[in-house]
């Protein structure tokens, strides 16, 4: 149904080490992963750099990929979800790496059943060296939490959690 199997929007420091290291370590085929970022200049230099495609655009992106990855700040998080809302069908997992945005409140704007996953991971995950949270709503199937601890399990280590636990993760991780 998908051309992609993941979406990356947002390829600041965060984004863009998730997607070199899924890269470097063939966790997904690079074939099967497109990115956007505001900032044109960045998003094609490193679609360049990597050999990755590059969407016009946010709805773009999620109309060609199946599992949507998140990686903006919090503050900009819901000028992308309002943005993304009507091409997100029941289908598509969305990840969140957004700190403090919680399913509810990712709910309340896209307002379908969809599968969402939190994420809090840190900056080691620029060598590879990350712990990583991962919290998942009851939408959520068991094997699209293995695609995402896969994608995630690229960067270090990862480990399942209740999203109530987040907020005390983030304050300890940073």
């Amino acid at each position: 149904m998908y051309e992609k199997e993941l979406g990356i929007i947002g390829v600041g420091k965060i984004g863009s080490a998730l997607l070199k290291r899924i890269i470097s370590t063939n966790t997904i085929n690079r074939n099967k992963i497109i990115i956007f970022d505001v900032d044109e200049e960045k998003l094609h230099i490193l679609s360049k750099d990597l050999d990755v495609d590059c969407a016009n655009g946010n709805t773009d992106l999620v109309n060609s990929s199946k599992h949507i990855l998140i990686a903006v700040i919090p503050q900009v998080m819901d000028i992308v979800l309002k943005e993304i809302e009507t091409a997100i069908s029941i289908q598509h997992v969305i990840i969140s790496i957004a700190a403090g945005v919680s399913f509810s409140h990712i709910n309340n704007i896209i307002n379908k059943p969809v599968a969402l996953i939190r994420i809090m991971t840190n900056t080691p995950a620029l060598v590879g060296a990350a712990a990583t949270v991962i919290a998942r709503n009851d939408n959520v199937k068991d094997n699209q939490l293995n695609f995402v601890k896969k994608i995630f399990d690229a960067v270090g280590i990862v480990v399942e959690l209740e999203e109530r636990h987040l907020d005390a993760v983030t304050g300890l991780s940073g």
